[in-house]
């Protein structure tokens, strides 16, 4: 582990409020906003001083798109079939606000430190170790062990168990990127932070991370060299194997994990959805049934933002981000929403184009690629959206991978 500066703590404690501190629990959103703010200011303060804020290219880009995307949801108060104020108010104060300070304050780090976007990259991936060590705290482990219910990890925050299990996969991929590619010593943080992916018992977490294991793995292999992609696509299959025979054959970790797999696999191509094994997965396919039918009766525009749980018998969520997208904002906020995604798989390959001509990158396009890729696949059973679990390490890996490229091409360009 690298010896962390002042910028570094800095940047790490803003990340903790961020993505650990969202919760309902005492004085957790007034500490996230306030502590926040503080330790913007403390970053920022050089820029301040000469009353400029100075952002760069991608940090602009993305402060555009999610204004606008906000400014979409904000018109659904005076447009929308319906609108859930309370949920646009805190939209306001719990992401909007929040991304605008994140985004500062990783321009100004950006900027100063001489660890640059890896040492940004390594700072998420610390800051992840602490929010899982606070949500195991406030996990009632004996509870959880005699019932089996993965759900109850964190569960003392009063935050659903997926807001946590979402930024654990998003920054354990981070990690792997960080061990594969920029040689980092962080194996011991990414170890904890897979295995509180397992204790989670989260389905799509798992699948997620296993996928972007093998994915990272895999093309860390020379394009030429054709034995060592075989090689590890045997050892990829082997690793599988393992794990499937461990968790389907241990009684244990069958109750943790391999029942809800399960219940998964049984769901694929069933055209019935009671003949589901699980009540979760009968009730998140009856959500997405009713969420395309609402899409489909308000194509254009929507209900109105985070409105469609009016629209359904069980009163919840979509538990999928592109159909809530489409059941809220239709297909305008559709298409502003995931244009950005477009964009950034865009920007993936551009760097990969230019990065060919440099013998030592650290590949940042594979970075981009495979993390909008886990990101993409998650929300087909997360909605994300307006969460700063998600959109934490998002902009994080777009402005980190964008600065490692761009001092790559500068210093070749340069000798």
């Amino acid at each position: 582990m690298r010896k962390l500066q002042k910028y570094d703590v800095l940047l790490i404690v803003l990340f903790v409020l961020q993505m650990g501190f969202h919760t309902p629990t005492g004085v957790d959103e007034e500490l996230s906003l306030g502590g926040s703010i503080f330790i913007t200011l403390l970053l920022c303060a050089g820029d301040l001083k000469y009353g400029k804020i100075r952002l760069n290219r991608e940090a602009k880009h993305y402060c555009i798109w999610y204004t606008l995307f906000f400014v979409l949801c904000l018109s659904t108060l005076f447009f929308g079939v319906t609108c859930n104020k309370t949920m646009l108010k805190r939209m306001l104060f719990e992401t909007f606000i929040p991304s605008i300070l994140c985004l500062m304050s990783i321009c100004a780090y950006l900027k100063r430190a001489e660890s640059g976007g890896i040492g940004l990259l390594q700072n998420i991936v610390y800051a992840e170790v602490f929010v899982a060590i606070r949500a195991i705290i406030y996990t009632p482990i004996p509870q959880l062990i005699r019932e089996m219910n993965t759900m109850l990890y964190g569960s003392n925050l009063g935050v659903n168990y997926n807001n946590f299990t979402t930024s654990l996969t998003l920054t354990f991929c981070i990690g792997l990127y960080l061990a594969f590619y920029a040689k980092s010593r962080i194996r011991g943080a990414l170890i904890f932070i897979f295995c509180n992916i397992l204790f989670s018992g989260s389905r799509k977490a798992i699948i997620v991370s296993i996928l972007c294991f093998m994915m990272m793995y895999y093309l860390t292999s020379e394009r030429k060299h054709v034995q060592e992609k075989i090689k590890k696509i045997a050892i990829i299959l082997v690793a599988i194997s393992a794990i499937v025979f461990l968790v389907f054959t241990n009684e244990f970790m069958y109750d943790l994990i391999g029942s809800k797999l399960l219940a998964v696999i049984n769901s694929i191509g069933t055209s019935n959805i009671q003949q589901s094994l699980d009540a979760s997965v009968r009730g998140r396919a009856m959500l997405r049934e009713t969420a395309w039918e609402t899409f489909l009766q308000h194509p254009l525009y929507g209900v109105g933002y985070y409105s469609f749980m009016y629209f359904n018998s069980l009163g919840y969520y979509a538990h999928n981000n592109y159909l809530e997208i489409l059941a809220d904002l239709g297909i305008i906020g559709f298409a502003i929403y995931y244009c950005y995604y477009c964009y950034c798989i865009l920007m993936a390959f551009k760097m990969r184009k230019r990065n060919k001509s440099i013998e030592y990158s650290v590949r940042p396009d594979i970075l981009l690629f495979v993390f909008i890729l886990g990101v993409l696949i998650l929300e087909y059973g997360q909605v994300t959206y307006f969460r700063m679990f998600m959109l934490v390490p998002f902009m994080t890996v777009i402005l980190g991978s964008y600065h490692i490229y761009s001092e790559e091409v500068w210093g070749k360009e340069r000798v």
